[in-house]
């Protein structure tokens, strides 16, 4: 008997998170009936003005409402104006920040009453950095954030910071009765004009002009080793556990990990550039998960030797993604957004964001963070991501941040009661939801919020499969387009948590094994190849497609089959027939469906 069952799987029970006891009620992202439906407020440094002027003027053709202020209109004109640095700074404390926060709120409460906005369309852009260089001039504005106390816990100290954290998650708060974010807040740390303009140039690419392939049901994962002892198994297990049940199969995936014994592990010479080739090739979202510093993520150990992994000198020279498939970048770590860098000095993220071959957007921890609260954030921007299908950067971010402060379902509980257990074994200074209220801080957006998301649109109707044939039959909505203008390319995939062709590996004999480099060659792209058989086949009349696998697959042996289709572009009197064929075309549908033969 043949079992097919469509991938559809939602983690998160959102309904008992949507309400909040704040003043901004239901968080949602269907757009309301009344017009303007959606309003954007951009709040900038004021020698940003004209880079504002700008980013307010495209909102406004993507269907925002839009608007702006600087900074010192709205806070006290001597403060931020005074000629010494460091009187500066004192200025830009939590009192200044909380006069921005007061105006948003007013705005916000007032697009509620008049135009009915609900949180999930009322986006607020931060243009401007938190600290200038030392000889910024005192008609350069910079735009404060909001600092609290450093935890007292040893497990969140840090040498490379002082002793406040950093942080725009007040800004979200419609009021001041929790801590669940309320709407979509960004920050653009630019310094310059140029530098805004750099990343605005790459979101009006990214919106408007998106690129072909398959870039846009890509999901790229890197991560560091964690060096935790024995703990990090477990670590490992709960990751591959999440990538199974969160991410759905009509994703693509690949991992780069720098594990010497792992044969997702590349060769520990090439390691770095395999991470910047990664990031190169573009993908809907990136996430790398591991140890963080403000100026360059973790190293690969291996033989006594230390392999720096994604230095500040990469983030600005040694990415080169074309702005049509930026990624949506995640970094799960501690101190690579730290976005308030004494004297101007930019951090990791910040760097990333302002090259104009770097990623769309940046979602990073401006402080030492916790694996606990990590895993569980990673989680549900993953969920809100990929399944979910949020329609904004600054949407994904704004209820995955919700689920971390409120728990959504008792899965999530559950776990937390494992955490408490290990927290009392291991002697935690901080209890599991207290980690979890903290990190609702710890991580910000970097980028603009309003980024509009470049999901795959469509899906495939009727499936079936032929379990004695190996045949794969169904149809394509395609609306007015005609057939010949799409291709359709079928794969045959194994589960993520299996590697199809594990008995080629060649084991690797720990992490000091001296022929790691040529083991390493072999087993990386090995592991990652999760393909089991492919066909390409036309589409026929009404969008219908048949195709056949070579690949028998065994008795009880669980597989998806993924359907990604195509669509070309139109073809030009001047183009040969070999060009029309090898152009990779625009991805218009893809879908997953898991079939168990029994």
């Amino acid at each position: 008997m043949l079992t097919i069952v469509r991938s559809c799987f939602t983690l998160a029970v959102v309904v008992s998170c949507l309400c909040s006891s704040g003043a901004a009620g239901q968080i949602t992202d269907a757009a309301p009936a009344s017009e303007p439906s959606r309003v954007f407020l951009c709040i900038y440094a004021d020698h940003l003005e004209s880079s504002a002027n700008s980013w307010v003027k495209y909102r406004s053709t993507t269907g925002w409402d839009s608007r702006s202020v600087a900074v010192s209109t709205i806070i006290d004109e001597h403060a931020v104006r005074t000629a010494d640095w460091e009187q500066r700074r004192l200025s830009q404390s939590n009192t200044s920040a909380m006069a921005i926060q007061g105006y948003i709120r007013k705005v916000f409460q007032k697009a509620q009453k008049a135009e009915g906005i609900k949180g999930g369309w009322f986006a607020v852009l931060l243009l401007g950095d938190v600290n200038g260089p030392k000889d910024i001039s005192p008609q350069s504005v910079s735009l404060p954030t909001f600092y609290f106390p450093k935890s007292s816990d040893p497990q969140l100290q840090g040498w490379f910071e002082g002793n406040d954290v950093a942080t725009d998650h007040p800004y979200q708060l419609a009021d001041d009765d929790d801590q669940l974010p309320d709407f979509l807040v960004g920050r653009v740390p630019a310094q310059t004009n140029d530098d805004a303009m750099t990343l605005l140039a790459k979101v009006r690419t990214y919106e408007q002009q998106p690129g072909p392939g398959d870039w846009r049901n890509r999901i790229t994962y890197i991560a560091s080793e964690g060096r935790f002892g024995p703990v990090d198994k477990l670590i490992e297990q709960m990751f591959v556990a999440m990538v199974e049940e969160v991410v759905p199969y009509e994703y693509d995936i690949s991992m780069t990990y720098g594990n010497a014994a792992s044969p997702y592990c590349a060769p520990p010479s090439k390691f770095n550039a395999t991470v910047l080739e990664r990031l190169n090739d573009g993908a809907l979202l990136v996430n790398y998960t591991g140890h963080g510093a403000p100026n360059s993520l973790d190293v690969l150990r291996w033989n006594g030797e230390r392999f720096p992994i994604c230095s500040l000198d990469d983030a600005r020279n040694g990415l080169d993604i074309a702005p049509s498939q930026a990624p949506f970048l995640v970094i799960i770590a501690c101190s690579t957004g730290a976005f308030d860098r004494e004297h101007g000095q930019m951090s990791l993220s910040e760097a990333m964001l302002f090259n104009p071959r770097g990623p769309i957007a940046i979602v990073s921890g401006s402080r030492v963070t916790h694996p606990y609260p990590n895993a569980m954030y990673q989680k549900f921007l993953t969920d809100e991501m990929c399944s979910e299908h949020r329609p904004t950067i600054g949407s994904v971010d704004v209820m995955a941040t919700r689920h971390l402060v409120h728990l959504p379902s008792e899965a999530d509980r559950q776990m937390e009661r494992l955490a408490s257990l290990l927290a009392l074994q291991g002697g935690w200074e901080t209890a599991p939801p207290a980690h979890r209220v903290h990190h609702a801080s710890l991580y910000n957006v970097l980028g603009d919020p309003a980024t509009s998301i470049s999901h795959v649109e469509h899906s495939v109707e009727s499936f079936s499969y032929d379990g004695t044939s190996r045949t794969v039959t169904g149809v394509v909505p395609l609306g007015d387009g005609s057939p010949d203008l799409f291709r359709v390319q079928i794969t045959l995939e194994s589960p993520r948590s299996v590697i199809p062709r594990q008995d080629e590996l060649i084991r690797v004999q720990g992490r000091n094994d001296p022929d790691l480099e040529s083991k390493a060659a072999h087993n990386y792209p090995i592991a990652n190849d999760f393909i089991l058989d492919q066909v390409e086949v036309p589409l026929g009349l009404g969008g219908s497609f048949v195709a056949q696998f070579d690949y028998d697959l065994p008795m009880r042996t669980p597989a998806w089959i993924k359907v990604k289709v195509y669509r070309l572009p139109m073809p030009r009197e001047t183009d040969s027939a070999d060009t029309i064929a090898r152009s990779s075309g625009f991805l218009y549908a893809v879908s997953a469906f898991r079939v168990d033969v029994e």
